[in-house]
């Protein structure tokens, strides 16, 4: 099974590529204006001008991460009357985007822009929804990939040729992972129906906003026959609680000649059966709220062996987002607030956080503590204490370090790198707060 967020950003990106321009000069306006204190504080001034009743700035994006993108055109969109307003005091901005880029944001880029994102917004919430980690997502994905489909569907018969175009090369990406009822993963259709507030009702009923009648009425089937077999399966192994002991011995007084006993004690499987069709012929929970893990708790009474296949099935993974990003440095690095770091500052950053967790012990332990702190004061500063030195002093260690470089002092906001030479502790150089390494030996 395909992570449903990747295939998701795959649908999103062939649909920006009609308005790949619009999108660039945007992206681009956004640089700029952040690109410096000075800039910034420009269209600030703007902003105060226009007397805009949204005060908040605009945002970055990665380019990789449409996510992020359409987070960017939301604050962008906002702040049109500033960019125009910021393009008739500042000519250097509009100059500079036109010899650098491809101009300014124009009348039509904007109008592109304010009509595709609530377009975006539905696959935006619909990638939030399922990459959650602390709820359940299976029972509601094939909601989203039903809902997202349809919405599809009637963007394509959109006026706008732009969006029009684009709703249509989403639509031949969404088909190539989701238009064959046959590739459609029956495991996540039960997680939705096994969801009180949906059921069979509510699939059937989306599956035919979407699929011709033939399909859905063969998908409908084929949904009720895998039901129907995961329930007897999980009947075979089921037992139930222990009930009346007299039933049992009135059953082992009767002669069975043919081992018969055995049917009669299991006909608790066959009011089992009734479970399946006593829960679909319910009428389904209107709380939207509703917590499905607590509602199958509560009703695993009334429901034993579907409580027992609802535990199963609703916890599939339907998404590998979560466990991708606990092993990601990058949204580590690159936060809200250190969203304009060069790469090489970046970088810096990343092998920098390599080389501490790669360390089997602590770098300065309290015995060297006294020793590293003369270092640092012979390093760094003259007799005066107003200027930093860089000359290569060394001092003695009680007990060797490695041979290998390692970060031992934090000075100035400057990692100094020192090494063992001939059994005494070298600087050979220090990584400065703009990211450079400079190496001295």
């Amino acid at each position: 099974m395909r992570c449903c967020a990747h295939i998701l950003n795959l649908i999103v990106k062939e649909g920006l590529k009609d308005i790949d321009d619009s999108v660039y000069r945007v992206r681009h306006d956004v640089w700029y204006t952040r690109s410096s204190p000075a800039r910034l504080a420009k269209f600030k001034a703007c902003i105060d001008e226009e007397s805009m009743d949204y005060k908040g700035l605009v945002s970055l994006d990665v380019e990789t991460r449409w996510n992020s993108t359409y987070l960017m055109l939301v604050s962008a969109s906002k702040h049109e009357r500033t960019f125009e307003e910021l393009g008739f005091q500042n000519k250097r901005y509009v100059n500079e985007l036109t010899k650098k880029g491809k101009g300014v944001p124009t009348k039509d880029d904007w109008k592109h822009i304010n009509l595709i994102i609530p377009f975006l917004k539905l696959f935006y919430d619909a990638t939030v929804h399922i990459s959650g980690s602390s709820y359940l997502t299976s029972n509601i994905y094939m909601f989203e990939v039903l809902g997202i489909g349809k919405s599809i569907v009637d963007m394509c018969a959109c006026e706008d040729e732009h969006l029009r175009s684009s709703s249509q090369k989403m639509k031949k990406k969404y088909d190539k992972y989701w238009r064959s009822h046959e590739k459609l993963n029956m495991m996540l259709l039960i997680a939705l129906v096994f969801d009180p507030r949906r059921k069979v009702r509510l699939f059937d009923w989306m599956v035919r906003r979407y699929y011709n009648k033939v399909d859905a009425d063969a998908l409908k089937e084929t949904l009720e026959s895998c039901l129907k077999s995961i329930y007897e399966e999980y009947c075979t192994g089921f037992m139930p609680p222990q009930g009346n002991p007299h039933e049992s011995q009135v059953f082992s007084n009767v002669s069975h000649p043919y081992g018969t006993a055995e049917f009669y004690l299991s006909e608790g499987c066959d009011n089992a059966d009734n479970e399946l069709t006593t829960y679909l012929r319910e009428k389904l929970e209107h709380n939207m709220e509703i917590n499905v893990l607590e509602w199958w708790k509560v009703n695993s009474g009334r429901y034993p062996i579907l409580a027992n296949i609802a535990r199963d099935v609703l916890a599939i993974t339907i998404s590998t987002v979560a466990s991708e990003s606990a092993f990601s440095t990058g949204e580590r690095v690159l936060d809200p607030y250190r969203s304009s770091l060069t790469p090489t500052t970046v970088e810096a950053l990343i092998c920098t956080q390599d080389w501490l967790k790669g360390t089997s012990s602590s770098l300065i332990t309290n015995k060297d503590f006294d020793i590293l702190e003369r270092l640092e004061q012979e390093l760094l500063y003259t007799k005066d204490g107003d200027s930093c030195s860089t000359s290569s002093t060394s001092v003695a260690l009680e007990e060797d370090l490695t041979n290998s470089p390692t970060i031992s002092l934090v000075s100035n906001n400057e990692l100094w790198l020192c090494c063992r030479l001939d059994g005494r502790v070298q600087t050979v150089g220090f990584l400065s707060s703009e990211g450079r390494i400079l190496v001295e030996v």
